[in-house]
């Protein structure tokens, strides 16, 4: 899962950039999009895949491992 988040979020920012929706501007100190009406969208959606959605799903295996570490301790306890 993890690594479908990430190879999804890489794929989407290779697109937007390569579809010019996000311009890389002043050496990428600053990162804009085109005037059309699908600029602000394509930003919220970098933002989205840059950020949340890793962090996101870095949470979900996160809480995952904790419980699989809770059931094992349990049984240890319980054994």
């Amino acid at each position: 899962m993890v690594i479908t988040t990430w190879l999804l979020s890489a794929v989407f920012i290779n697109l937007a950039f390569y579809t010019r929706a996000l311009i890389c501007r002043y050496n990428c100190e600053r990162l804009t999009t085109d005037d059309g009406r699908y600029g602000p969208v394509m930003y919220l959606l970098f933002t989205f895949f840059v950020s949340g959605f890793p962090a996101l799903s870095s949470l979900i295996v996160a809480l995952y491992l904790l419980r699989v570490v809770r059931t094992h301790r349990k049984q240890i306890a319980e054994g």
